[in-house]
This record gives C-alpha cells, structure tokens and sequence, in this order.
C-alpha cells in the first residue's frame, strides 16, 4: 500500500541515500586499507614516485590525524542515511514500511558498506591504501 505518491522530494531522498552508499563503502574501503598498511610498505611506495604514495605515507606515519575524521564521516553519514531510509520509508509505505525499510537498510548496507568492502581492503591492501590515500588526506586537511 502506497502511502503518498512519488515526487521529487522522494527523488531526491533516493539519490542521496545512494550517494551516501558510495560514500560509506569508500570509507570503509579507506579505513581497512589504511589501517593494513605497513610504514615501510608506505614508505617504499612513496619512494617509487606513486601520486599517492607520499600522502599514504603521511597517513600511515600518523594514524591519529585520519581516524576520527574518517570515523566522524562514517557516522554521519550512516546516521544521515538511516534517517532519510527512515523518511522515505515511511512517506512510502506507512509504519510497516518503515518496519521493512529498517530491515533491508541493516541488510543491504551491512552487506555493500561495511562486510564487502573491508574484504576487499583485506584482500587488496596495498592497492585499497592507494586508493584512497589522496582523498583521506584531503578529509584531514579540511578545516
């Protein structure tokens, strides 16, 4: 049963959750990656001239300036997330589909955000570490 009738707001909403997926497997891709660089792989990578290389060593070298900024994204943008499923949900679909909404959101965003990902950073931490090198350092960066 439809409870209101889809609009642009609703548009919007979906877009943005999707967004915010991209996002949060980035960071975990970011986070596993990271935190499974070695300092003298970093370093030996950003002696070969990487692009990334020398921002990856920076950030191996000093945990402590990537970790809550990069946590702090995570949680906002799954709380972000969760509440605009929530929303969504419920315009949709009433209280059950709010209901439905919150089991598929734990489901599918467990699954693509969070197990994938960090498997794949597992299995790939090197290339994982360099991916996401420049684009962490960015985040620490941000004023």
């Amino acid at each position: 049963m439809i409870a209101n009738e889809f609009n642009n707001t609703d548009l919007l909403m979906l877009v943005t959750i999707f967004l915010l997926l991209i996002l949060l497997i980035f960071t975990s891709v970011a986070e596993m990656g990271l935190s499974r660089m070695s300092r003298p792989r970093a370093g030996s990578l950003a002696d070969k001239g990487l692009k990334s290389g020398k921002a990856l060593k920076r950030l191996v070298d000093h945990p402590e300036r990537w970790v809550n900024p990069l946590l702090l994204t995570v949680n906002i943008a799954q709380t972000v997330q969760a509440t605009l499923t929530g929303i969504f949900s419920a315009r949709m679909f009433g209280t059950w589909g709010v209901v439905v909404g919150v089991l598929l959101n734990v489901v599918v965003f467990f699954v693509l955000a969070e197990a994938v990902p960090k498997t794949y950073a597992v299995l790939y931490p090197q290339r994982s570490a360099l991916m996401a090198a420049r684009p962490v350092s960015a985040l620490v960066a941000f004023p």
